[in-house]
């Protein structure tokens, strides 16, 4: 099966950006394991190799929650593209301050890149947990169908580009009907009589 165009671009950008992170991350560990056990030293009671291992630990544990979020507000059109870049961007600069800062350690950077990429995260993962939680709940029932705005034009979808939308959706369910009435009628039009 052929994969679908343009399926979630935003999310596979970030994606693979924050994979790629990883692959270098898990690179430099590797590298530095076998720098410490070729000196003959135990890797776990060498503080520079804990450290690293740390960072790409801690890199590891937020990719999943960070792709899964993306994928849904993408997939769902809870944001307009723009935000969602927007909110790719902050992420991924959150996380490399973060992890660049326990990975070269107090000694390069201060604690500050640290403390800021954990904080931006916190609050990344909690703004973008609200926004999922309010559109369960919305597509639930459980929630006024407006709760998000209407066609969602506060989270960044211009009033034309939710009117297109919803054209091309008249236009996909009209098409729908049409098709089905024409079997209908096949049907019924070369069915034996009984």
């Amino acid at each position: 099966m052929a994969p679908m165009a343009g399926f979630l671009p935003i999310t596979s950008l970030f994606a693979g950006l924050h994979i790629l992170v990883l692959v270098v991350l898990s690179f430099a560990v590797a590298t530095n394991r076998g720098q410490v056990m070729h000196a003959k030293k135990d890797p776990e009671k060498d503080a520079v190799f804990k450290r690293k291992s740390a960072a790409q630990t801690n890199f590891y544990q937020y990719l999943p929650a960070i792709i899964l979020v993306l994928a849904f507000l993408e997939g769902n059109a809870v944001l307009a593209p723009s935000y969602l870049y927007g909110l790719g961007i902050i992420i991924t600069v959150a996380r490399l301050s973060h992890v660049t800062q326990l990975f070269f350690g107090p000694e390069t950077l201060p604690m500050g890149f640290r403390m800021a990429g954990t904080l931006t995260t916190f609050l990344f993962l909690l703004a973008t947990s609200t926004l999922l939680i309010l559109l369960g709940l919305q597509e639930a029932g459980l929630l006024p169908a407006n709760t998000l705005g209407n066609r969602r034009t506060w989270l960044g979808f211009s009033k034309d580009v939710a009117a297109g939308a919803q054209a091309g959706y008249d236009t996909a369910s009209a098409k729908a009907k049409t098709g089905y009435q024409k079997a209908k009628t096949t049907v019924k039009d070369n069915a034996p009589e009984f």
